[in-house]
Parts: C-alpha cells; sequence; structure tokens
C-alpha cells in the first residue's frame, strides 16, 4: 500500500519469534550492519524528504536524507535510539569489539567530507565523541582493527592510496601517507599489523603488498608480479575462557608491574654488558696510551740534541724562543712550448 511502512524485524531462531519490531515510513533504501559481538545492530535508513502528487494523482518522493536506528540487542527490550544525519553516508562501521561506531560522511553541495564517532555505551544515549574534518583528502573507506582502538581512514582505488592511522582512544592522528593505487586493506587478526595492496584485477602495474603496523609504520614492502588476492592466516581461538579473560585484564595492573620490572632487570643486564665492555676498552686505550708516553719519554735525549740543548716539550708561550722560518726551493722546472702559426 502506498502508506504501508517498511518494518524492520529481529526475530529469534529457530522458533521464530519476533521479538523487535521497528516501522520506518518513507523508506528508499535500508541497510543492516551487525556490530561482531552480537550487541549492536544499526539500521541505516534512506529516507524521502519531500512528497509530492503531480497532476495524475501520482505520488512523487524527492530528495533523500539519512538517519541511524541502534538497537542495543543486550539490553532489556531491546531498546531502539535514533540518530539524525543531515548528509549522505557512503560508509559505516562498528568498532568489532566495542561499542562505538564511525561512518563516513559528505555534503554534496560543499564537497566536504566528515568521519565522525559516536560511542553507544550501555546505561546512556548516543554520545557523538568526535568528528574529523577530511575534506582536504580523497576518503571512501573506514577500516577498524580487529582488536578495536586504531582505525584507518583510506581513500583507496581511484582516490588515491592515501591512509591514516588514528588511535581511537583520544580520536587523535598517529600518521598520515599513502600507497599509490592501493586497492584494498587487510588487518591481521592479531590487530597489529595491516596490508595494502595493488592487485592486478584493477592496476596492470605496480602490483605489491605493504606491510604497516598499527601505528603506521611501514615495515616492508612485496612486489609480486600479477598479484590477485591477498589473505592473513586466520588464528586460532583463544585457549581462555570468556572468565578467564575477564580475569587477566581485572590483574592488568598486577602483571604490568611484574613485566615492568623483568624489562629493568633486562635493561640492566644489558647497561652492566654495554659498561664492562666500555671498560675494557677504557682500559685497552690507557695501556696504549702508557706504552706510548714510556717511548716519547725514553727519546727525550735524541730531541735535545736536534735542538741544541732547548726542552721544547715544556716551552711556554712567553718565553724568550722566537719562531723563525725558514724557506728553501725544492724544484724548478722550465717548460718551452712551441706555437705553430699556420698561414691562410
Amino acid at each position: 500500500a502506498e502508506n504501508a511502512p517498511a518494518r524492520v524485524v529481529l526475530m529469534e531462531i529457530p522458533s521464530r519469534i519476533e521479538i523487535c519490531t521497528k516501522n520506518l515510513f518513507s523508506v528508499a533504501k535500508i541497510d543492516m550492519i551487525w556490530q561482531n559481538n552480537g550487541d549492536f545492530l544499526c539500521v541505516v535508513v534512506e529516507r524521502y524528504s519531500k512528497k509530492k502528487v503531480d497532476a495524475q494523482q501520482q505520488v512523487k518522493y524527492t530528495g533523500t536524507y539519512v538517519n541511524f536506528e541502534i538497537f542495543r540487542i543486550r539490553e532489556k527490550q531491546i531498546p531502539v535510539e535514533k540518530l539524525d544525519v543531515k548528509d549522505s553516508v557512503s560508509k559505516f562501521v562498528w568498532e568489532p569489539t566495542g561499542s562505538r561506531f564511525a561512518y563516513l560522511t559528505m555534503d554534496p553541495a560543499t564537497s566536504k567530507s566528515f568521519v565522525c564517532f559516536y560511542d553507544v555505551r550501555s546505561g546512556r544515549t548516543i554520545e557523538e565523541i568526535k568528528s574529523l574534518d577530511r575534506t582536504s583528502n580523497k576518503v571512501n573507506e573506514l577500516h577498524w582493527s580487529p582488536k578495536g582502538q586504531y582505525i584507518v581512514i583510506a581513500g583507496l582505488k581511484n582516490a588515491g592510496g592515501y591512509l591514516e592511522f588514528i588511535d581511537t582512544t583520544e580520536v587523535t592522528s598517529i600518521v598520515k601517507t599513502e600507497h599509490q593505487q592501493a586497492c584494498e586493506l587487510q588487518w591481521d587478526p592479531t590487530g597489529r599489523y595491516v596490508a595494502s595492496y595493488v592487485n592486478f584485477k584493477t592496476y596492470k602495474s605496480d602490483n605489491a603488498v605493504f606491510l604497516w603496523s598499527c601505528t603506521g609504520r611501514l615495515l616492508c614492502k612485496l612486489p609480486v608480479d600479477k598479484l590477485m588476492s591477498f589473505s592473513w592466516r586466520p588464528r586460532p581461538p583463544c585457549l581462555l575462557s570468556e572468565k578467564q579473560l575477564r580475569e587477566v585484564k581485572k590483574s592488568m595492573k598486577k602483571y604490568t608491574a611484574k613485566f615492568e620490572m623483568e624489562d629493568k632487570m633486562s635493561l640492566s643486564r644489558a647497561n652492566k654488558e654495554l659498561m664492562e665492555k666500555r671498560r675494557k676498552q677504557f682500559t685497552e686505550y690507557n695501556d696504549w696510551r702508557q706504552k706510548l708516553k714510556k717511548k716519547f719519554d725514553h727519546d727525550k735525549s735524541k730531541r735535545l740534541d736536534l735542538r741544541g740543548g732547548v726542552d721544547t716539550d715544556v716551552v711556554e708561550k712567553n718565553s724568550d724562543l722566537e719562531e723563525e722560518k725558514i724557506e728553501f726551493l725544492v724544484s724548478l722546472v722550465s717548460t718551452i712550448e712551441k706555437k705553430n702559426f699556420c698561414s691562410e
């Protein structure tokens, strides 16, 4: 029907019991994006902003705007919150292990692009963390680390290969760099490394994989002729249970103190080895210096004979000695050149 709303339904499987429903009006398009742990669901709703009826009584819709419908899956009765976005949204991504999300938006009128960060922590309304203006850079992708905290803002394929590494603890830019013509970006399962690569399907030359640390330091470049695809080896599941992981995180201060003490001991051993090496070098230098000094003292009588009995080893600046310069001709070479004159 003309006025029938779109309907989003959360259903329990296999019982097929509807546990939450949401009616949405004037809908042009819907995308549903789950958070990795299943704690949240975002329904990205593109709605029509205007409704017109023409002379033939045909309903036409013009203009669109976007809003997010956030479902809090773990909370009682699954509450839903709405966040309106004025501009078009080209990318929406959840933090894999947290309650934050980021999206990329662009204002078609001004061509300004922004990367916006929000938090939907339990017990709070949707909270804006920070917006980053990236109008001066061609950006079309957002890639969270699988362990959270770090995110890469990227301009891939036709966007030129722009890469920016962000620490979302304070939403600060760590480094801005680029991988020319990069087509794809993949984090490794540990969240410690990220790979950018140019594949043969998109570009026929400069096919290579660049490996980066999570903080944006380029580790190595791997040229691969006719590279078609790249994938990280998956890691086996953690042997610790969720309860054990929580205990480890809770006791992190205790472990940190222990590891810091071990680091200090290791550094102390390294410093001790360095000091012993320097002490050995200093001893060898002193032995060599004493050897030369003995020879210098032994040759003093020869120096006195050569210098008319004057001890130049102890000559002071204000002494009565005068400096005399003696110049003498070492050699004289004459060269005669013959010039040939030719008449016209």
